[in-house]
C-alpha cells in the first residue's frame, strides 16, 4: 500500500503517523539474507513466528491501534529491501509508508462451536505467520487474529506475529511482544499504563557501527584472531544422514519438542558455576559430545548465535542484530569431561569475546568458493533463549515453540500454541529456553528433513537429554567424556540383546569331524567330492572317509595329535580335502600352503606356522608328489613331509576320535594388507558353531551341489565345501589356475543348486550366463568378501531367477561368516546390508571408545559368540587390542570394519 496515513487501513480509531524516509545500506547480515531471498524467494526458513491463545475478551479494534503504533515506533517494521546497481538497499518508509494489516479472520464456519481445538487453531494460524514476505513491497510484519465462538459463549480469539528475519531476530520477538502488550494496555485505558520510553538507537547507529569497525583497527584485530582460530577448523560435519544430501542445500523443516527436567538443569547449573562455566556453555559441552558420538569427529564447529546487542541502547531495537559465531570443539586426546567442559569454556568465551566481527563477512572472506549443499563453516547450532528479567522468561520459551506457555499482554493473557517449523537453515540445531533458576530448560529439535527422518531426530534429542543427565549426575567430571551414557536402557537392551537374540546354545552343534564321520557312515556310496566339473574324478563318502582314515593313521604316527600344526600344500584335488579330513582325523589343525605363491611368502607362513611350533607339539606337511620340486628350497628343516596319494589305499584308517571343542582346527593368514599378515587361530568348537549356524540360515539338503571356487587359504572355502557336505550333499572342486575358467563354471552351473562368490568374480559369472540365457536352477545365491554393488544385486536377480541371493559378511576372526542378507530388491540403491547376525553371533556397532552406537550412527563391527577365534598365532599383545572382554563374560572381536544399524536392526 501507498498510504501517507498508516491507521486508514488498520480501521477504526488509526491515527495519521508521519516520520521521514530513508535510505539505507545493509548490514552484513541483512545482505547475507537478501542474496537468500534471491535465490530462493518467499523462503519461510528465514521467517520468525509466534501464536497464542488470548485469555480474556481481545479488543481487536485497540489491538489495530497498538499494532499501529508498533509499527511507528520500530522503524525495521517499515523497511522495505531493493537491489540496485550500487547494491542492495533498504529503505524505511515514512510519509508514504507501508501499512501493516491485521485481518479479523472469523472461524466459526472452521471450528465448530469448540474453541478449545488446538489443532485448528495451530494450523489455520501457521498457514497465515508463514505465508511468504516480499521483501521489496513489504510489510515484512504480520500480525492475524483469529476468531472462533464456544458453543454458546463467548467468542475467543488468538494471535499469529510473524516477522522477516531480515529486520527483525529472536531478541526482536520479545521486544516486540512486550511493546504490544504495553501499547494495547495504553489503548484499553489500563490502570498504570506507561508511555514507552524513547528508543535509544536506529538502524542508522547500527550501520555506522559496523562500518566504524570494519574500518579500523579493531576490525583488523577481529578479522585476525578468526582468520587464525578457524585455520585448520573441520569445514563439514559428517552426520550420518538418512538420505544422501541434495546437491543444493534445502530448508525443510522437521522439528520435535525437547525438555531437560528440572532437576537436571539445576545440577547442571550448579556444575557449571562451580566450574567457572556459564550454563550455555554446559549445554554447548553436551552438544559437542553428541555431535562428535554421531560423527566421529575430534574437531568439530558449533554456530552460537550472539545477540549483537553489545551496547545497552540497543537492548529495545527492533532488527537484525544477531551474529552467530562459530565454536570450535575439541575432543582430541581423550579427555575426560571436565576437561571437555574446560575446553568449551575456554573456545566459546574466546569466540564472544571476538563477536563483533560479522559472520557473513567472516564466511565470505573464509569461503570465497561455496559447497551449495551446506550452509558455511558450520551445519550444527545450538541457541539458549534466556529470561534476565520478569516475564522474559516466558517470552524465551515462547521463542522455541514450547506450548501453554502463558504471559501477560496488557490486561490480557496469552498462552502459546506450538507451531510448525517453517523451514530450517542448518542441518541440525537446538533451540533452547531456560525460564527460570528453578524451572527446567524446554525447546525444539529442529532437523532438515530431506536428511533425517522423524525417527532419527527423535532418537538424537533422547540422546542429547541422555549426555545431559549423564555430565550433570555426580563425578560424571572425572569420568571420560565418551563413557558419557548416550543410551538409554531400553534402547541399549534392544541394540545388544533383542536384535541379538541367537544364543549359541540353541544350535547344539557337533563338530565338523564328527558331522562328517556320521554322514559318510549313512550314504557311503554317494557322491561327495567332485575334483573337476565336468567328467573329473569323483569321490564317494566312504571313499574320502577311507583315505583321510589311512593319511590320519600315518600322521598319528609321526606325533600328530591336538594342536599340532600340519601344512597343507597341494593342488585343487582330491588331495586337498582329503588331506584337510586326515588333519582333523589325527586331531591337528591345518595351515593352508597354497603352490601358486611365492617362496617368500610360503617361506614366512612355515617359519612363522610351522617352526615356531617345534618344542610344543610336532610339525608336518602334506604334500602331493608333484610337488616335491615345489617345496625344494623352503624351510622345512624339522618338519615332518608327508606325500598323500594313490598309495593311500593300503591299510586301515585311524578312527575317529572324542570331540574337543577346544582344539586347534586351523590357522589361516590375513592379508598383510595392515602389516605384518597374521595368523588366525581357530578352534574346532569356532568352527562347529558356525557350520550350525549355516544350516540353521541356509537350510542345505543332500541334494545341494556347489561349486568350491575360493582358494583354501581364504576360511570361505570351508563354507564352499562343508556346507553341502556335512549336510549329505556334494561338492565341486574347480581348478583356479591359471584362472577360473568361467565358461567352464557357467556351462556346469544347471547342475548345481548353490553359488558363492565374491563379487568381482560374480560379476564374471552372471555377465557369462547371461550370454548364455538365464539359469533357473539355482535355489540361493550367495556373494560377499566385499561391498556388493547395487546393480550387481539386480542383475543376480534377473539372471537367476528361482534363486534366493543372499549377501555374506563376515573376517576370518568370527569364523567365515558371521551375519547375512537376504536381497530385497525394493531397497534403495545407496544401501549396503550385511544383514542380520546368524544364530549365535552377536554383532554391535561401537564406538572408538567402546560404546554402543544407536540406530544409524556409523561405528566399528564387533562381533561375539562361540565363533570369535581364539586369537593370533604368537601376538598376545595384538590379540589383547582386538579380541576385547564382553559385558556380561565370552569375548568380542574387533573388525575395524565401519557399519551403521537400520531401523529394522539389520547392519547397513
Amino acid at each position: 500500500m501507498n498510504s501517507a496515513v498508516l491507521a486508514s487501513s488498520l480501521g477504526e480509531g488509526g491515527s495519521e503517523i508521519a516520520v521521514p524516509a530513508a535510505e539505507l545500506a545493509l548490514t552484513y547480515g541483512q545482505r547475507a539474507l537478501w542474496f537468500l531471498d534471491r535465490l530462493s524467494p518467499g523462503n519461510p526458513a528465514y521467517v520468525i513466528a509466534g501464536a497464542a491463545r488470548v485469555v480474556g475478551e481481545l479488543d481487536v479494534l485497540a489491538l489495530r491501534r497498538a499494532a499501529a503504533a508498533l509499527v511507528a515506533r520500530h522503524p525495521a517494521l517499515r523497511a522495505t529491501f531493493h537491489g540496485g546497481p550500487r547494491g542492495p538497499w533498504q529503505r524505511a518508509a515514512g510519509e508514504a509508508g507501508e501499512a501493516l494489516e491485521t485481518p479479523e479472520i472469523d472461524l466459526r464456519e472452521e471450528v465448530v462451536a469448540d474453541s478449545a481445538d488446538a489443532g485448528a487453531w495451530r494450523a489455520r494460524l501457521a498457514a497465515l505467520a508463514f505465508a511468504p514476505f516480499d521483501l521489496a513491497a513489504g510489510p515484512l510484519l504480520r500480525l492475524a487474529v483469529l476468531r472462533a465462538a464456544g458453543a454458546g459463549g463467548p467468542a475467543t480469539h488468538a494471535l499469529a506475529l510473524s516477522i522477516h528475519h531480515i529486520v527483525a531476530d529472536f531478541w526482536s520477538l520479545a521486544v516486540l511482544l512486550k511493546d504490544l502488550g504495553s501499547l494495547y494496555a495504553l489503548e484499553v485505558g489500563e490502570e498504570g499504563a506507561l508511555p514507552l520510553p524513547e528508543l535509544g538507537a536506529d538502524l542508522a547507529a547500527v550501520l555506522e557501527r559496523e562500518e566504524a569497525l570494519l574500518a579500523g583497527p579493531e576490525g583488523e584485530r577481529l578479522w585476525e584472531y578468526w582468520r587464525g582460530a578457524l585455520a585448520d577448523a573441520p569445514r563439514t560435519l559428517d552426520l550420518p544422514t538418512d538420505r544422501p544430501r541434495p546437491p543444493v542445500q534445502t530448508h525443510a523443516a522437521g522439528s520435535r519438542a525437547l525438555r531437560l527436567p528440572a532437576e537436571t538443569a539445576a545440577a547442571l547449573r550448579r556444575l557449571t558455576r562451580q566450574r567457572g562455566a556459564t550454563l550455555y556453555m554446559g549445554l554447548l559441552a553436551g552438544f559437542e559430545l553428541l555431535l562428535a558420538r554421531y560423527t566421529g569427529q575430534e574437531r568439530l564447529v558449533v554456530g552460537c548465535p550472539t545477540t549483537g546487542r553489545v551496547a545497552p541502547e540497543l537492548a529495545g531495537l527492533v532488527g537484525y542484530l544477531v551474529n552467530p559465531v562459530p565454536v570450535v570443539g575439541d575432543l582430541r586426546g581423550d579427555p575426560t569431561a571436565g576437561e571437555l567442559l574446560q575446553r568449551t569454556r575456554e573456545a566459546a568465551r574466546a569466540a564472544f569475546a571476538h563477536q563483533g566481527y560479522p559472520f557473513a563477512l567472516l564466511a565470505e572472506r573464509l569461503l570465497p568458493e561455496r559447497d551449495p549443499s551446506r550452509s558455511p563453516l558450520f551445519q550444527a547450532a545450538m541457541v539458549l533463549q534466556k529470561g534476565r528479567r520478569s516475564g522474559e522468561g516466558e517470552i524465551a520459551a515462547l521463542a522455541v515453540g514450547e506450548e501453554g506457555v502463558r504471559l501477560p499482554f496488557g490486561p490480557l493473557t496469552l498462552e502459546s500454541l506450538a507451531l510448525p517449523e517453517p523451514g530450517v537453515q542448518f542441518d541440525l540445531s537446538v533451540m533452547l529456553a531456560e525460564s527460570g533458576a528453578g524451572a527446567g530448560i524446554a525447546g525444539r529439535w529442529q532437523y532438515n528433513r530431506d536428511l533425517f527422518d522423524p525417527p532419527t531426530a527423535e532418537r538424537m534429542a533422547g540422546h542429547f537429554v541422555n549426555l545431559l543427565t549423564g555430565l550433570a549426575a555426580p563425578g560424571a567430571l572425572a569420568r571420560r567424556a565418551a563413557d558419557l551414557p548416550l543410551l538409554a536402557e531400553p534402547e541399549r537392551h534392544q541394540l545388544l540383546a533383542e536384535w541379538n537374540d541367537t544364543p549359541g546354545e540353541r544350535l547344539a552343534p557337533a563338530l565338523a569331524p564328527r558331522r562328517f564321520a556320521e554322514q559318510a557312515a549313512r550314504t557311503p556310496e554317494s557322491a561327495a567330492l567332485v575334483a573337476g566339473p565336468l567328467g573329473g574324478q569323483v569321490l564317494s563318502y566312504g571313499e574320502l572317509d577311507r583315505r583321510s582314515g589311512r593319511l590320519a593313521r600315518r600322521l598319528r604316527e609321526l606325533g600328530v595329535g591336538p594342536e599340532s600344526r600340519v601344512g597343507l600344500c597341494c593342488e585343487r584335488s582330491a588331495d586337498l580335502v582329503t588331506g584337510l579330513l586326515g588333519i582333523w582325523r589325527a586331531g591337528g589343525a591345518y595351515l593352508p600352503l597354497d603352490p601358486g605363491l611365492p617362496d617368500a611368502r610360503l617361506s614366512f607362513y612355515i617359519e612363522d606356522g610351522l617352526l615356531g611350533a617345534l618344542g610344543e607339539a610336532p610339525a608336518a606337511l602334506v604334500t602331493q608328489p608333484a610337488l616335491r620340486a615345489r617345496l625344494a628350497g623352503l624351510p622345512l628343516g624339522g618338519v615332518a613331509v608327508i606325500e598323500v596319494g594313490e598309495e593311500e589305499d593300503e591299510g586301515e584308517g585311524l578312527p575317529w576320535g572324542e570331540e574337543r571343542p577346544g582344539d586347534l582346527a586351523y590357522l589361516l593368514y590375513t592379508s598383510g594388507t595392515t602389516g605384518q599378515p597374521k595368523a588366525v587361530a581357530v578352534t574346532q568348537g569356532n568352527l562347529g558353531h558356525s557350520l550350525a549356524a549355516f544350516q540353521a540360515a541356509f537350510g542345505f539338503t543332500a541334494s545341494d551341489r556347489m561349486p568350491c571356487l575360493a582358494p583354501a587359504s581364504f576360511d570361505i572355502f570351508l563354507f564352499e565345501l562343508l556346507g553341502p557336505l556335512l549336510a549329505g550333499g556334494g561338492a565341486v572342486l574347480f581348478d583356479l589356475r591359471p584362472t577360473l575358467d568361467v565358461a567352464a563354471l557357467a556351462a556346469a552351473l544347471p547342475g548345481m543348486s548353490l553359488l558363492h562368490a565374491v563379487p568381482a568374480l560374480m560379476r564374471q559369472v552372471v555377465d557369462e550366463v547371461a550370454r548364455r540365457g538365464a539359469c533357473g536352477s539355482l535355489r540361493r545365491v550367495f556373494v560377499g568378501g566385499d561391498a556388493v554393488p547395487a546393480d550387481l544385486l539386480a542383475d543376480l536377480g534377473r539372471t537367476f531367477p528361482a534363486a534366493r541371493t543372499t549377501v555374506l559378511y563376515g573376517p576370518t576372526e568370527g569364523t567365515i561368516v558371521a551375519a547375512a542378507w537376504t536381497v530385497d530388491r525394493a531397497l534403495p540403491a545407496d544401501r549396503r546390508p550385511i544383514g542380520r547376525p546368524l544364530p549365535g553371533v552377536a554383532l554391535e556397532v561401537r564406538d572408538p571408545g567402546g560404546q554402543p552406537l544407536p540406530v544409524g550412527v556409523p561405528g566399528e563391527i564387533w562381533i561375539g559368540g562361540p565363533g570369535v577365534a581364539r586369537g593370533y598365532l604368537g601376538r598376545p599383545e595384538r590379540t589383547a587390542e582386538r579380541f576385547v572382554p564382553a559385558d556380561g563374560g565370552g569375548r568380542r572381536y574387533r573388525t575395524g570394519d565401519l557399519a551403521r544399524r537400520l531401523p529394522d536392526g539389520r547392519l547397513d
